[in-house]
């Protein structure tokens, strides 16, 4: 319970704006501008050939921008730097069982060892090492989430095949891209458009943009700079803890995970009519499919009072008094309800995020 009483205490504020980008769950400016010319590989066939490359082995270096303008966060600076900032990560993957993500710092770096019993999380600059096992449905996004590869197989696999068209080549990384692009047709989301483009021949994304209606620019996304598709060096996915650092089990869950471990509290199966997709009732819980999901959370009022008096709330067309965190591509929304707090957030409208509310009030929990 303590675990959860510090995550809640410190990272309520912008778990919200987390909670939405499970759902992308999920950055350079345009490198290697060569005019290229698009193979002769079907889109029906590129798409097949993306959505399995999860075992395509590959090593390299990303970067990547996010412009949803997040804060510096305690015990989750990770988020803020993929989403608001530029990230570069040297990038070690044999599958989604052995991988190996280093986030680069000025001071240091962060770095993650996926296993299949769960992640071990390195910091290079406090010499602190610790074991998070893979236990809870949902956490807060993390740097394997915005690589080239896994963004673009989550986002590719919500969309339906009238959603899909052909997109001019790149080359990227030394490599040609054939392209994809996804145009969500769900009026409630805030996406316009996603573009992927990938490897014809292996399949394996390269380059991923998400660009938000209404913006000229894309709010989220990431690519190769250097790339070689080829097993990396055992040694460099696998970790030992150095036996003169600090070495820690599961003290580091993020809001995400310890509302879902630790609150008592179940949402609802469903929200106007929505199921929801989380297989487990929890506190924790996404509704929906494809890019109208949302992230809802339920955590003790008593964790965020003071700190929600202090933000700009207005009265909803539901009755109750709310406080909405707008980003272009990210919608948040944390009211209170019966000694409940709320926390819903997804790539949908606030309208959309009204109209959950509602219900969820209505419904209660248990």
């Amino acid at each position: 319970m303590h675990g959860f009483l510090a995550a809640a205490r410190r990272q309520w504020r912008w778990g919200l704006v987390g909670a939405g980008m499970l759902i992308l769950l999920s950055l350079p400016a345009v490198v290697d501008a060569v005019p290229v010319e698009r193979t002769d590989v079907p889109l029906e066939t590129l798409v097949e050939r993306i959505e399995a490359s999860a075992d395509r082995s590959y090593h390299g270096y990303a970067e990547g921008r996010g412009a949803l303008r997040l804060p510096d966060l305690p015990g989750a600076a990770d988020l803020s730097t993929l989403m608001s900032d530029t990230s570069r990560m040297r990038l070690w993957y044999d599958g989604p069982d052995a991988w190996r993500t280093d986030l680069l710092y000025s001071g240091g770096e962060r770095d993650r060892y996926g296993q299949a019993d769960g992640m071990w999380v390195w910091d290079s600059g406090t010499h602190r090492s610790v074991f998070v096992q893979g236990e809870t449905q949902l956490r807060l996004p993390i740097p394997i989430d915005l690589t080239p590869p896994d963004l673009a197989r989550r986002l590719l696999a919500a969309a339906e095949p009238d959603e899909l068209e052909a997109l001019g080549p790149r080359r990227i990384a030394g490599q040609d891209g054939d392209g994809v692009r996804i145009r969500p047709s769900a009026p409630e989301t805030t996406i316009d458009t996603i573009d992927i483009w990938a490897d014809a021949e292996t399949g394996l994304p390269l380059h991923v943009e998400v660009t938000a209606k209404s913006r000229d620019n894309p709010s989220l996304q990431t690519g190769f700079l250097e790339l070689q598709q080829d097993r990396p060096d055992p040694d460099l996915v696998s970790f030992e803890p150095p036996a003169n650092g600090e070495q820690q089990q599961d003290e580091d869950l993020d809001l995400v995970q310890a509302i879902e471990r630790y609150s008592r509290t179940l949402l609802p199966d469903t929200l106007v009519g929505i199921p929801r997709a989380t297989d487990r009732a929890s506190a924790a819980a996404i509704y929906g499919e494809g890019y109208t999901s949302v992230g809802v959370l339920a955590l003790p009022q008593e964790f965020i009072t003071d700190t929600l008096r202090s933000l700009p709330t207005s009265e909803r067309p539901w009755g109750k008094t709310a406080a909405v965190i707008r980003t272009p591509l990210v919608n948040g929304m944390i009211f209170a309800d019966g000694g409940t707090a709320f926390i819903l957030g997804g790539p949908v409208t606030v309208a959309e995020l009204d109209r959950l509310a509602e219900d969820l009030v209505e419904q209660g929990v248990n």
